[in-house]
């Protein structure tokens, strides 16, 4: 099958480093420095929803990724500091204070100005993917009295291999691209290499054309999350478009063709090969059903708006499968 391809690539800019702060966070009692002693010391700490999407999501309202970012990249989160759990009275630390920010198994020590009682920090970058994690911070400096809990963000967040920019508008024609686990095109099917994806997206997409196309890390811990092997170098897909008002529907969907090693795939019927997907941003995982028709994606529903083509869905003279997954929305799943 042969696709026209019309895209071209760009990447887009960082979001502004206080676009997703909470309002709590910007609450006048906890920005600036205060004149010194005339907070009180604290004896709590709150952490911020986290920011620094390496990429911009080109999704309109829906379910979407909370951030979108990847190894090399870093995000950012302001801590705020409190006399109580009850987070009402502000507080700051007299002299300048070390403390821990732990993020994607990655530690760095920071430190806390005196009279401050609140600050954007930013991570340093990450070094692997993983998926479901969060910006913590501790104080293993301050014990007895002094001492101060461990603190969370609210935001929990995958980092991802790879995540990149295209752009594709209705007027360009068809947008296709192939992604392998580390975003370069798809070469041949092999052991080391077993899994590609190919997206193919007929009108393009709205939003100015925007698209993000990412890869995550399998997860073998968390199956109903990356449903995917880490041992069969598999991957985890991104997908982050707006197909709305392009003229995406069940009878004129856009298409992801998953393909996959005969050595994983090439036993038994093509109908024992089910795709895992979903489209709710950072929701669990679940199976792709058949399409009730060929050509024909499901009405939008809440967990998955895809179905596999059984109909289009081949098996190549080399044994390799390749999955035609129908959907009208953007989507992060896994094969198979």
């Amino acid at each position: 099958m042969s696709v026209a391809r019309a895209h071209r690539r760009r990447s887009f800019g960082l979001l502004s480093a206080g676009a997703a702060l909470s309002a709590l966070a910007l609450s006048p009692v906890l920005t600036g420095t205060a004149h010194a002693g005339s907070l009180p010391a604290p004896a709590f700490a709150s952490v911020s929803a986290t920011t620094g999407d390496a990429v911009a999501s080109p999704v309109v309202g829906g379910p979407k990724p909370t951030v979108i970012t990847k190894v090399g990249a870093s995000v950012k989160v302001t801590v705020s500091l409190w006399t109580s759990p009850a987070k009402t009275t502000a507080a700051a630390f007299n002299k300048d204070t070390d403390f821990t920010l732990t993020t994607g198994g990655v530690s760095v020590t920071r430190t806390f100005p005196a009279n401050t009682a609140s600050k954007e920090f930013t991570t340093d970058p990450f070094g692997a993917a993983v998926n479901q994690t969060k910006v913590s911070v501790s104080f293993p400096g301050l014990k007895g009295k002094s001492a101060i809990s461990a603190a969370s963000s609210p935001t929990e967040f995958d980092v991802l291999l790879f995540v990149e920019g295209d752009t594709a508008k209705p007027a360009d024609g068809p947008y296709t691209r192939t992604v392998g686990n580390d975003g370069a095109a798809c070469g041949e099917l092999d052991a080391e290499h077993p899994f590609c994806a190919t997206v193919l997206l007929p009108k393009g997409a709205g939003n100015g054309g925007n698209i993000a196309v990412g890869t995550g890390v399998c997860d073998d811990a968390k199956t109903t999350y990356s449903n995917c092997k880490i041992a069969q170098n598999s991957f985890v897909i991104e997908l982050l478009a707006d197909l709305t008002g392009v003229g995406y529907q069940t009878t004129e969907p856009a298409t992801l063709i998953l393909s996959c090693d005969k050595i994983y795939c090439g036993n038994g019927a093509i109908k024992n090969n089910v795709p895992h997907l979903t489209s709710l941003g950072n929701g669990p995982i679940a199976n792709v059903p058949a399409c009730s028709a060929k050509g024909v994606a499901p009405a939008p529903v809440s967990l998955i708006d895809a179905c596999v083509d059984y109909v289009q869905s081949t098996r190549d003279n080399a044994g390799d499968t390749h999955l035609y997954v129908l959907f009208t929305r953007d989507l992060r799943g896994s094969c198979c």
